[in-house]
Order: C-alpha cells, then structure tokens, then sequence
C-alpha cells in the first residue's frame, strides 16, 4: 500500500519522535512506539478515503471476517438481475437429471449458446453482435463462458462422463428459492477464487482484485451520483500508489492509460456491472481509445453490502 519513499519517511518521523523522548527504561520507549504506532494506523487517511491503515488493512486481507467494518445480507427484496445471476439461470434450466452432454473439448454445445445469447440479449441485439462475430462456440459467448466457470467453482455446477450436471447444493438452493444465498455464493467465489486476468489480456495486477471491496466501498461513499470513471481511478491510485511499479515499459503506451484500463474494465464493467452493484456506461468521446465511463450505484449495491465506517 505504501511506497518504499513513504515507508521511509514514516520510519525516519517516528526516529525522530523517540529521540525528542526522555525514556528512563527501553521497555518505556518501547510501548511508547507501539502506542503512537498503533495510533497512527487507526486514525483516518485522505489517500484512503477516511479508511485507516488498519482498517485498510482488514479489506485487504479479512474481506469475510471484519464484521466491525462490514458486513452483507443474504435477503434480497427485489429479484435478482444481474447479469451474472440472469446467465446462470439461463443456464442451468436446460440441466436436467440427465445432464447436459458437453462437447468433445467439455464446452457447452454451441446451439445452447446460440440460445442463451438470443434470450439474454433480445433478437434485435443478437442480430447485431452476431452479424460481426459469429457464435460457434461457448468461448465466443465469454460472459456465459464466465458464468459456467465461477458456477463449476461455486460448486454448483460439475462436470461428469462429458455431460454437465446441478449439484445437490445448486438444486437445493433453486428448490428452496434462495436468491441471496445463491448470489453470495458467485460473489465470494468471483472474488476469491475465480482470476479476474482470465477475463482480458492485460498484465496480473493482483492488487486490483485483492482491492475489490475498497471499491465497492469507493461505490458506497460516492456511487449515489454518476462518476467518471477517471475518478474512481484517482482514488484507487492514490491508495496504491505502489500498483505503477508493475506496468511493463512500453514506448507506445502512458502507464498511467494502460492501468487505468485495466482497472475500470476489471472491477468496474466485469465487477461492478457483471455482479449488478452499479451502471457502468461507456461514454463517447470521438477517440478509439482509451474509453470512457461513467459509473453509478444500482439498489442491489445496499441491499447486498454495508460498511460501519
């Protein structure tokens, strides 16, 4: 989180700070450090949007087990709309008892893609995107692509003598209409297990991923009126500043351009908009790149998460 410059000037404050003190004892200037250490770390910082260090910390490396800091909710009062809720429903309708026969590669047949694409984006859109890219297999519809590999994740999905069949856990979910539950489950297994780099052709950058609940928790403190997306950007460059030491050189590119790409297509359009917690709309600007957006919170975002800050 912090750059090796920071670290440094922090360290060489807190030297200072002890040798103003008159300690009578080395335990004494010991708990008087971890106090103003410990101090530090809890009081609120700009770069962090009035987040602490420890705080920060704690989304960082406890997202599922900081209670004190947030918390999500498993009931949800409207149905569920998202697209990544709309795709698995698609899906596993046409998965009976008796499986669904996987093709030789163990892909979904390319007509139940076809299908799905058609139901999920309407014949007049469907005609439009298949005119430039045609639909031959489950890798060109890669939303549902996605959809199918976080389900398997979940477990709610397995794939078994080439056919693909609902796991107990899935059926019992559907069966008892569970939507929150259900959703909760894509969500954990989107954010922990599932690589969000298999999405693009950008460079790893685990910290994007690792920082998903500082953006939504970027969502929860501005999303009620539209961002630029450019804003969002600022604000996550400026809590990881260190994030620009691993954007490979690269003549014909700003590095600043390169990552903000990545990170608005990563944790804005395939999070944000994929899990529906906000509208994600490209905004035309006359250039090829880099794309614009603009970005606001949809109700789902409050029924689902919410921070104690």
């Amino acid at each position: 989180m912090e750059t090796d410059e920071r670290k440094n000037d922090r360290l060489r404050e807190l030297r200072e700070i002890l040798e103003a003190q008159n300690f009578t004892s080395i335990e004494e200037a010991r708990r008087f450090a971890n106090a103003l250490t410990k101090e530090r770390n809890e009081a609120p910082k700009d770069d962090f949007q009035g987040l602490s260090s420890s705080q920060m910390s704690r989304l960082l490396y406890a997202p599922f087990d900081s209670p004190n800091l947030l918390s999500y909710s498993n009931k949800m009062s409207e149905p569920l709309t998202a697209p990544i809720v709309t795709l698995f429903h698609l899906l596993v309708k046409d998965i009976n008892d008796n499986g669904l026969k996987a093709t030789a590669k163990g892909n979904l047949p390319r007509n139940l893609c076809q299908d799905i694409a058609l139901q999920y984006w309407g014949e007049n859109v469907y005609k439009e995107r298949v005119s430039y890219f045609k639909i031959n297999k489950e890798e060109d519809f890669f939303e549902l692509h996605i959809v199918r590999t976080v389900a398997e994740l979940s477990g709610l999905i397995r794939k078994q003598k080439g056919s693909f069949f609902l796991t107990k856990k899935c059926r019992t979910l559907l069966v008892t209409e569970k939507p929150g539950e259900l959703f909760f489950l894509l969500y954990k297994t989107y954010v922990t297990s599932f690589n969000w780099g298999y999405w693009d052709g950008f460079e790893e950058f685990d910290l994007i991923q690792g920082s998903f609940l500082y953006t939504l928790y970027l969502i929860h403190l501005h999303g009620s009126e539209w961002q630029p997306g450019d804003f969002y950007f600022d604000c996550f460059i400026k809590a990881f500043p260190v994030i620009l030491n691993e954007v490979p050189i690269n003549p014909y590119r700003k590095p600043l351009d390169y990552l903000k790409s990545c990170y608005l297509r990563r944790a804005f359009i395939n999070f944000v908009g994929f899990f529906g917690f906000g509208s994600v709309e490209q905004i035309k600007n006359g250039k090829l790149l880099p794309s614009e957006y603009r970005i606001k919170k949809l109700p789902l975002f409050d029924q689902f998460v919410h921070f104690h800050v």
